[in-house]
């Protein structure tokens, strides 16, 4: 009889996937790929977090965009049946009581903006995401028991940035920005050139850091190669936050992998070849990423909006998502606004996570923010110590990429509204993971 209804279910489910294709690709593709990877999740949850990371990079591809979003629903689904169940023990999220309150109080203030938001239904609209990215948080931080998950991870982002790019490339992929007068840009499976490029950069900290406990010198080249790419990618993209969060990357690089500064160079100096070869093969990028005279294509007008709408609500903001509604009330006071269509007739996002955090959910909400992301980089630094005592070269390397690379996306938050970017919410996840895994004798932790 159960081998009965497991064939009854096997054919209903083909026929459904077999219509879906047929009706509507993108569904259709969504549901074959949830059906080949609900085994994996049931059976290595790790391994299964591993092979959907890649698909945080290819987003702006429709369907590999559903096929995301429904395995990280099922990644969902199984941590927390079985967290639930007593399948799985939750000791990190013991062990980081506080961090785990920062991030419920981050997204239940986030919530409650929509009691003063001028339109709640945008707040109702946009807050799911919070909450959704939070949910991931918690699941990658606890699911993760050792370095080789950590490896994988890591490894699946840096394919998934390499492909964004490959992708990119192959199909001509070039469009233009959502500020005003952009140039065709490389924009990929992100769906834009900014957010590309800080995912690019981030990767690219972690290839390099991979070249440790990946020791095949197949390996190590296919790592290499896949450094020049993501750095003819960021060329491509020709975004300025891109740009500066590279420069800040290598800094950074040169500061905390301080056993390592030779190999830190050698990569700098890969990255800088890789960097000259794409200039050569898009000639227009050094004009815009050095050239400021523009104000950012619009963006000093918005920031210049938000800052006033932010002094006008402090504390509280305006109410999640709703910087938009309220934008257009900003441009009639004193000073110039060159680009006030923008603002009125094309309403568009801050293009900072800080400002646009400060302005929509004020200083509660920008501070529950720098709080979490704070808290999730002093973990991967401990645990870089942690590590470096054991005399563990790999988990160091490792979790020294998570700090630098967690570092390089929030500095390309300033040209980015990209609070709820999966990307940045795997690399704070990391944290956490690591410093559990830096020593497994939890008992003996002190709740951080």
């Amino acid at each position: 009889m159960r081998s009965r209804a497991l064939v009854a279910g096997a054919v209903l489910a083909a026929a459904l996937i077999g219509a879906s294709l047929a009706a509507r690709m993108p569904v259709g593709v969504a549901l074959l790929a949830v059906a080949c990877y609900a085994p994996v999740v049931a059976i290595d949850l790790e391994l299964a977090i591993a092979l959907w990371a890649p698909l945080v990079f290819l987003q702006g591809i429709p369907a590999l965009n559903t096929a995301s979003k429904a395995a990280g629903l099922l990644l969902a689904a199984v941590w927390l049946a079985g967290l639930l169940g007593g399948l799985r023990d939750p000791v990190v999220l013991r062990r980081h009581r506080r961090l785990v309150w920062a991030v419920g109080a981050l997204v239940a203030w986030l919530s409650l903006s929509a009691l003063w938001a001028q339109d709640r239904s945008l707040v109702l609209a946009d807050v799911w995401h919070w909450w959704a990215v939070a949910a991931l948080f918690l699941m990658v931080a606890s699911s993760l028991r050792d370095t080789r998950a950590v490896k994988l991870v890591m490894l699946g982002m840096v394919i998934g940035a390499a492909a964004s790019v490959v992708l990119g490339l192959a199909n001509g992929d070039l469009g233009r920005s959502a500020v005003e007068g952009a140039s065709d840009r490389l924009k990929s499976g992100a769906g834009d050139p900014n957010v590309l490029a800080a995912g690019l950069v981030s990767a690219g900290v972690l290839a390099a850091a991979l070249m440790v406990p990946i020791r095949t010198a197949l390996g190590r080249w296919a790592l290499a190669v896949s450094i020049g790419l993501l750095c003819i990618g960021v060329v491509a993209s020709e975004s300025r936050g891109g740009a500066l969060a590279a420069l800040a990357t290598a800094g950074a690089s040169l500061v905390f992998f301080r056993r390592r500064r030779k190999q830190v160079s050698a990569v700098v100096l890969l990255a800088t070849g890789a960097v000259v070869v794409a200039l050569a093969l898009f000639p227009s990028a050094w004009h815009r990423i050095s050239s400021y005279d523009n104000g950012g294509n619009g963006r000093t007008e918005i920031w210049t909006v938000a800052w006033r709408m932010t002094q006008d609500h402090p504390l509280v903001g305006v109410g999640l998502n709703n910087f938009d509604t309220r934008a257009g009330d900003y441009v009639r006071r004193p000073g110039a606004l060159k680009r006030v269509r923008l603002v009125v007739d094309h309403p568009t996002v801050v293009h900072n996570i800080y400002l646009q955090l400060l302005a929509e959910d004020g200083l509660v909400g920008l501070l529950l923010f720098l709080s979490v992301a704070g808290a999730c980089l002093r973990a991967a630094w401990s645990a870089a110590r942690r590590f470096a005592a054991r005399g563990d070269p790999a988990g160091e390397a490792l979790s020294t990429a998570a700090l630098v690379a967690g570092t390089s996306i929030l500095v390309a938050g300033f040209f980015i509204s990209a609070g709820v970017d999966t990307r940045l919410w795997i690399l704070f996840a990391l944290g956490p993971a690591l410093l559990r895994a830096s020593k497994p004798t939890l008992g003996r932790w002190r709740a951080t």
